[in-house]
C-alpha cells in the first residue's frame, strides 16, 4: 500500500496552506482591486469603441470632403454675363 512519509505530509500541508492563502488573498483581500481593474478594462473597451467610431466618421467626412472639393473644382469660377443656357440655369 501507499504510505506517506513525514516529508510528504509536510510538503502536502505546505501546498494546501499556500493554495488556501492564495485563494483567500485573491478572492477576499483583493476583491476591490479586481473589481476596480475590471471597471478600468470596461472603460478602456468603451474608449476603444468610441475611437473606432470616430475614425469611421472621419473617413466618411474625408470622402464627402473630397467629393465636395471635386464638385467645387468643376463648377464655373466666374459669373456669366447672361444666364440663358440650360447648363447654367
Amino acid at each position: 500500500m501507499f504510505t506517506l512519509d513525514s516529508n510528504q505530509i509536510l510538503l502536502l500541508s505546505c501546498l494546501v496552506l499556500l493554495a488556501g492563502a492564495g485563494t483567500y488573498l485573491t478572492y477576499f483581500r483583493q476583491q476591490e482591486t479586481i473589481s476596480m481593474l475590471d471597471q478600468k478594462i470596461e472603460a478602456k473597451k468603451e474608449e476603444k469603441k468610441e475611437i473606432r467610431a470616430l475614425q469611421a466618421d472621419l473617413a466618411d467626412a474625408e470622402s464627402k470632403f473630397e467629393t465636395v472639393r471635386q464638385r467645387w473644382r468643376t463648377q464655373y469660377k466666374t459669373v456669366p454675363e447672361t444666364i440663358s443656357s440650360p447648363d447654367i440655369v
